[in-house]
C-alpha cells in the first residue's frame, strides 16, 4: 500500500482525502497524469468513492469515470440533478 504521508507532501490539501475525511470526491480539470496517480493512491488506501470527469479518455482507477466531459455536458448533468431533487 502507498503511504501517502511519506510519498507525497503530507500537508498537501488533497491528501485530506487520504485521512478519510470525505466519502466522495470528484476530479474535474485535473491534469490526467496527476489524476491517475492521485486516484491510484485514493483507491489503494481509502474507502473514498471517486468520480472522474475527464475531457479525454477517462481514468481506470476511478469508481466512476465520464469521458469527453465538457462544460455543456456538466451543465446538462447539473440541470438533471436539480430536476431530480425538486421531484422528491
Amino acid at each position: 500500500m502507498t503511504r501517502t504521508t511519506c510519498e507525497i507532501n503530507p500537508y498537501h490539501g488533497d491528501l485530506v482525502i487520504a485521512h478519510e475525511k470525505y466519502d466522495v470526491v470528484i476530479f474535474y480539470g485535473v491534469d490526467c497524469p496527476y489524476a491517475d496517480v492521485a486516484l491510484k493512491i485514493i483507491d489503494q488506501g481509502t474507502k473514498c468513492y471517486t468520480i472522474a470527469l475527464c475531457g479525454k479518455i477517462g481514468h481506470i482507477d476511478a469508481s466512476i469515470t465520464l469521458r469527453d466531459s465538457s462544460l455543456d455536458r456538466l451543465k446538462k448533468m447539473a440541470e438533471m440533478f436539480r430536476k431530480h431533487k425538486q421531484g422528491k
